[in-house]
């Protein structure tokens, strides 16, 4: 027979089952509660108003489904908390979750992911989208779905994309296009190409997207000149059409910065020692730039004498940004 005893300890009632075990049921004989020495058993559910603490954790096996009005707390915020909101989401390191998922912390690594495959996958819902993952010690970003192309975004714009086939688009790279408008351009030793123009409505006419910086145009008509808007390697082609014959030894050079560029003597973009009316010439040349270097194009100052003319519509200046 069990032997029950009913006592007042320090104002505290309690009851004692001396077989160390008690269950208590309901007027249908369902069980309500079952207490032994270790453990007790719920077969219902448990309505808490203040706070549940669990003083030895290591012996925690499984909480299974808990249900909070206003969420449910593991740790504290400093210690990295663990929060499940009713409506606002999960927080780690954050006891107000504002997203489904909303991580805080400090120091270099608030996520890790080990896998030797796919870490991360992303859905629209129903259909695939893409994922990230390792492959063989290599961070691989794959795009799949409908549109299976990869876009980055700064500020809601696409600033490159690649597409299923590789192809590479960057709808604001650095890109200008100038030519000159003066019929008969001559240029003395040291002169410089008056490329005064910007093309409008046809192929070579760069959208804005590519002929401005931070609402400045990259190409100067006034003091016909590039301006570099941030470091990095520029590629440039200059193409002159000459007017008339036996005009003297001509030399086509870069300026960076009002100084002729060198490598142990002066770069060209090309020379011509035999001159004739409407031969055309070309040269391309990449150049490493700083932000706010400023290019221009001049007939050499050394080791040239006279006049060379020029048919100004017939000769450009352009480049772009290479990266």
């Amino acid at each position: 027979m069990t032997v029950i005893n009913i006592n007042n300890i320090s104002g505290i009632a309690s009851v004692n089952a001396q077989s160390n075990s008690l269950e208590l049921f309901d007027n249908t004989g369902a069980s309500l509660l079952d207490l032994n020495a270790n453990t007790a058993t719920f077969p219902g559910g448990i309505s808490v108003g203040g706070t549940v603490t669990y003083d030895d954790v290591t012996n925690i096996d499984s909480i299974g489904v808990v249900t909070a009005r206003s969420g449910v707390h593991f740790g504290t915020a400093a210690s990295g908390t663990l929060v499940v909101g009713d409506s606002d989401g999960i927080g780690i390191g954050t006891d107000n979750p504002s997203s489904k998922l909303h991580l805080s912390g400090t120091g270099t690594q608030s996520i890790r992911v080990d896998t030797d495959g796919t870490a991360l996958s992303i859905y629209d819902h129903s259909e695939f989208i893409g994922f990230i993952g390792n492959d063989s010690g290599k961070l691989f970003i794959n795009a799949g779905g409908t549109e299976d192309t990869l876009s980055l975004r700064t500020n809601g714009t696409e600033r490159l994309g690649i597409s299923s086939e590789g192809i590479i688009t960057k709808p604001y790279q650095v890109a200008f296009f100038a030519y000159s408008s003066i019929g008969d351009h001559d240029l003395t030793p040291g002169d410089k190409f008056q490329f005064n123009s910007i093309a409008t409505n046809t192929k070579v006419a760069f959208n804005t997207n590519h002929t401005t910086y931070n609402g400045t145009n990259v190409f100067d008509t006034t003091n016909n000149r590039f301006t570099a808007p941030v470091a990095g390697l520029y590629h440039f082609t200059v193409t002159a059409y000459f007017r008339r014959d036996s005009d003297p030894f001509t030399a086509i050079v870069p300026y960076v910065n009002n100084s002729v560029v060198q490598s142990g003597n002066d770069v060209f973009f090309f020379a011509n020692d035999n001159i004739f009316e409407g031969q055309t010439l070309s040269g391309s040349l990449t150049l490493q730039l700083a932000a706010n270097d400023y290019v221009s194009v001049h007939r050499r100052s050394t080791s040239q004498s006279g006049t060379t003319r020029f048919y100004g519509p017939h000769s450009h200046f352009c480049g772009h940004l290479i990266g």
